[in-house]
């Protein structure tokens, strides 16, 4: 598997230097996203899958919601450590993977990338990522972007990013994915900042 070696480095260094309620992406709790899967009613065995899951309880929360069939994909395989010392649960597949190099997996009913996709900045990466979206999300299946907004941060962990709009997001999923929810989200940092999000739920209607 191609992984992209700085970029591994990097987040590696940032999840063994730091411990989960000290980076800046620090959640207390999954919102919305945990709201927004719970309100499509998917069956407790869908297949849900967590891009650049990290430490995140939303693996916790799904668990404890019933749901059976979870990937968490990290690019960090510290952070990934960290989180299977957590929940080991045989539920939960843990897959060390770049998210512009990703493998081919098992079919994805929901595909939830929180602050991920704004990290891929040049046009090969964001258009490999896309095509891992079509290729392994189900027709009818949905998908989760948050990502900074146009008056977000510029850069995250020392990295630049790219900012986008709902707009901008439909624009680069294209016509094939329906827009069905979005929310602009105030994200105050451990350290008490406050970082524009923008997140749209699409699902995947392919032609």
């Amino acid at each position: 598997m191609n992984i992209r070696k700085e970029t591994k480095e990097h987040w590696d260094a940032v999840y063994a230097e730091k411990s989960w309620e000290q980076v800046s992406w620090h959640q207390k709790s999954p919102e919305p996203s945990l709201t927004w899967i719970h309100s499509l009613a998917l069956a407790k065995d869908a297949h849900i899958l967590d891009m650049g899951c990290g430490e995140s309880y939303l693996i916790d929360a799904l668990l404890q919601k019933g749901y059976t069939h979870i990937s968490a994909i990290d690019i960090a395989q510290e952070a990934l450590e960290k989180a299977k010392r957590r929940q080991a649960s045989p539920a939960v597949k843990y897959l060390c993977a770049d998210a512009a190099r990703l493998p081919n997996l098992a079919p994805v009913d929901f595909w939830h990338d929180r602050a991920v996709f704004h990290f891929l900045t040049n046009e090969k990466d964001q258009q490999a990522y896309l095509s891992s979206i079509k290729q392994n999300l189900r027709p009818h299946g949905y998908v989760l972007l948050a990502t900074f907004a146009p008056d977000g941060p510029l850069k995250c962990s020392g990295l630049e990013i790219c900012q986008y709009s709902t707009q901008g997001l439909q624009s680069f999923l294209g016509s094939e994915f329906a827009l069905l929810k979005e929310q602009r989200i105030d994200h105050t940092t451990p350290t008490g900042s406050v970082q524009k999000f923008n997140c749209a739920l699409f699902q995947f209607l392919p032609k």
